[in-house]
């Protein structure tokens, strides 16, 4: 199944960099040149039908086109909300098997002294698409809250306490999102990260 039947929507960034090392063979959609196929999110409007043909083939469709940024304005995670409600439909309409949508920890803070925002209530709306897809008999949707990615500019070392707790390497972001495609359970007892996994 791993491969070409692996759609990666948003690998231009840095999370879709890192899996496309994992899966070179996945199809890398993104709306910057480079990507196996270009295309804005914000501009799908029905069947795209170029689009639409590449979802058919996809065994599973993974959503990394949203903000990392929590301080970005509000305006932005709205759009992305809506961008993501416009992907979910095109996956409903070419009946996509698997869904994969990143959330994060910001959806429900772990530090003591972070709130939830704007950024973290737009990841809760897309986690609840995700339990709505699941709701399709024979789909599955999961979102998965991502912890602290570091580009590999940033000095790890140098990050406050608060945030090293909360540090996903590569190798637990590929096992995590490994894990969901084979279906195999979250075990929680080695702390791996949260994951909304609705039921099909």
């Amino acid at each position: 199944m791993l491969g070409r039947n692996i759609v990666i929507v948003g690998g231009c960034g840095l999370i879709g960099r890192k899996l496309k090392k994992e899966w070179p063979d996945a199809v890398w959609v993104d709306r910057f040149q480079g990507a196996d196929f270009v295309c804005d999110l914000g501009c799908l409007n029905g069947k795209n039908s170029a689009f639409h043909s590449i979802l058919q083939v996809a065994e599973v469709v993974i959503h990394l086109a949203t903000s990392a940024d929590p301080e970005e304005p509000e305006s932005i995670h709205f759009q992305l909300v809506v961008d993501t409600a416009k992907l979910v439909a095109a996956c409903d309409a070419a009946n996509v098997q698997k869904l994969i949508i990143a959330s994060s920890d910001w959806a429900e803070p772990k530090a003591a002294h972070l709130r939830i925002n704007s950024y973290g209530y737009s990841k809760r709306v897309i986690e609840a698409m995700a339990e709505m897809y699941s709701h399709c008999e024979g789909r599955l949707a999961t979102a998965i809250r991502i912890g602290w990615v570091p580009d590999e500019s940033v000095d790890i070392d140098e990050a406050p306490d608060w945030l090293l707790d909360n540090y996903w390497s590569d190798a637990k972001l590929i096992k995590e999102f490994s894990r969901v495609i084979r279906n195999e359970p979250n075990d929680r007892s080695k702390g791996d990260g949260e994951i909304s996994s609705p039921s099909a």
